[in-house]
């Protein structure tokens, strides 16, 4: 699999990065509803398995940048440690 990751930016894309605790369920669900709703398509979405990681992330890639705004959003959800966007 192609992360677009890495490449994102030369693409215009942007990238979401959540650090998860041990409470994660939905989060998955719940940070791709905030981003839809912005009307922001999602291109890429790949998670890290939370038992096998210390630190599990989610990473979103986006048709888009995606606005600082949606940090405090992200962070409202239930599990969600730390949010970077690019």
């Amino acid at each position: 699999m192609t992360k677009l990751k890495n490449i994102a930016k030369n693409l215009e894309l942007g990238v979401v990065e959540i650090e998860v605790g041990s409470e994660n369920e939905g989060i998955l669900a719940a940070t791709t509803n905030l981003i839809t709703k912005k009307g922001i398509g999602i291109r890429q979405a790949y998670a890290e398995d939370t038992e096998l990681q210390e630190a599990p992330s989610l990473t979103i890639i986006t048709e888009k940048p995606v606005n600082g705004d949606l940090i405090n959003e992200f962070l409202k959800i239930k599990g969600v440690t730390r949010v970077s966007i690019y």
